[in-house]
């Protein structure tokens, strides 16, 4: 559970504790931030969108491939172009300011470093892929991570939004009921079509048809998804591939790559 994920991060405290030199550095957007920051009694750094953060983003911008905003600290202020998308990524950018901050880095020298910044493979890239748009997403998935690329989906301009999950693993218990409200989620946000596979992901389609999306389908292998996936694809849909790491859905995107552009 979050909590759980929770509880293991605090394992660090204590030995924080042991010295009122080190840093603690939390995100201030978290609800469990109060709580961890009575348990803090070394130096204490905090990041976060909301008002009150000592590393926080004004006038965020989205200009659907790239992000932009103003970074608001004790050393003042700079504007940040980021050449990736996300809403969730100014909150990681927010995350290595407040580091670089502790370690003394000039502003423009944080600026410079993040407008040249990158995405590794299969972390929310965005491409053609033939009359396709792609996010490839596809290195690993978990609840919180999924709603944010689903709504990073829905921004995107162009026609149906189509999402091709893969099981999102290692939820214990829940992972019925996380699998089921990331379907309902689909409904709120407007995708058009479901391709999901994996032990789990039934329940994502059960919560996709229940929100009112009848383009939901389930497989058991890759070889059937790629077929039925080929034949509904129209010109100019955009897709997401997701899906944890042992799920390996880049292999979706390989053979997609290999049947739609041929030449490349």
């Amino acid at each position: 559970s979050l909590e759980e994920i929770k509880e293991a991060k605090a394992e660090l405290i204590p030995l924080l504790n042991r010295d009122p030199a080190n840093w603690l550095v939390l995100n201030s957007d978290s609800e469990w931030t109060p709580e961890l920051t009575s348990r803090a009694r070394c130096k204490l750094i905090t990041f976060g969108i909301g008002q009150g953060s000592d590393v926080r983003a004004d006038n965020i911008q989205n200009h659907h491939r790239a992000m932009e905003f103003t970074l608001t600290s004790r050393k003042g202020k700079i504007l940040i172009h980021l050449a990736i998308p996300g809403e969730y990524n100014v909150s990681n950018a927010l995350a290595a300011c407040a580091v670089a901050l502790i370690l003394g880095v000039p502003l423009p020298t944080m600026a410079r470093a993040l407008s040249n910044f990158q995405l590794p493979p299969m972390h929310s890239q965005m491409y053609l892929l033939g009359k396709y748009k792609v996010i490839d997403d596809s290195y690993n998935a978990n609840p919180e991570s999924m709603e944010q690329t689903l709504k990073l989906l829905k921004d995107i301009r162009g026609g149906r939004k189509i999402v091709v999950l893969g099981d999102m693993l290692e939820l214990g218990d829940a992972a019925e009921f996380f699998h089921y409200k990331i379907g309902s989620l689909m409904g709120e946000l407007n995708i058009q079509a479901l391709f999901a596979l994996g032990k789990y992901s039934h329940k994502t389609v059960v919560g996709a048809k229940e929100a009112g999306i009848e383009a939901a389908f389930f497989f058991r292998d890759k070889k059937s998804l790629i077929e039925k996936l080929l034949t509904f694809l129209k010109e100019n849909d955009c897709l997401l591939v997701k899906g944890s790491r042992e799920m390996r859905m880049e292999e979706i995107i390989d053979r997609l790559r290999m049947k739609l552009c041929p030449s490349t």
